[in-house]
């Protein structure tokens, strides 16, 4: 989309069609795209887009299949995955790291509470709020991911 001129263009697809997915801009501007399912399968599979060239790359595979995650850049260029859920492991309290450097996912601590369908949002200081979502139940709780200066 070219805000400027109020239109749409084609561009490259995706390597792998997918729905519920979730997808972030990058510090260096391309487009990190993870998870989600096709056809109700879930999927572990990453792909980045790179606007210059409208272009899709792979990137490295997350470390759990997940849908309805959210994706957060942190300060420090990395990304936070968090929650999700896929019908093998169920709804998933676990979160890893994107590092955009080294294309390659890593574990970091676990949400209290299992999630799917929340939001995340970064904080001035570096921290993460999650909030919402949907466990077992509707959820209507919050917690924070991080230390300051991430």
């Amino acid at each position: 989309y070219n805000p400027a001129t109020g239109t749409w263009s084609a561009t490259g697809a995706l390597a792998t069609a997918r729905g519920f997915h979730s997808a972030t801009r990058l510090s260096d501007g391309s487009v990190l795209v993870s998870g989600g399912s096709l056809d109700g399968v879930p999927s572990a599979r990453a792909e980045r887009y790179l606007p210059a060239s409208g272009t899709w790359v792979s990137t490295g595979d997350m470390l759990s299949p997940r849908r309805r995650h959210t994706l957060t850049p942190l300060g420090n260029g990395w990304v936070l995955a968090a929650g999700g859920y896929d019908a093998t492991s169920g709804i998933h309290a676990s979160a890893e790291l994107y590092d955009p450097s080294a294309g390659s996912w890593c574990a970091t601590g676990s949400m209290g509470q299992g999630r799917y369908e929340h939001t995340a949002t970064a904080l001035p200081d570096g921290r993460v709020l999650i909030t919402a979502g949907v466990s077992n139940t509707s959820q209507y709780t919050s917690e924070v991911y991080g230390l300051g200066g991430n």
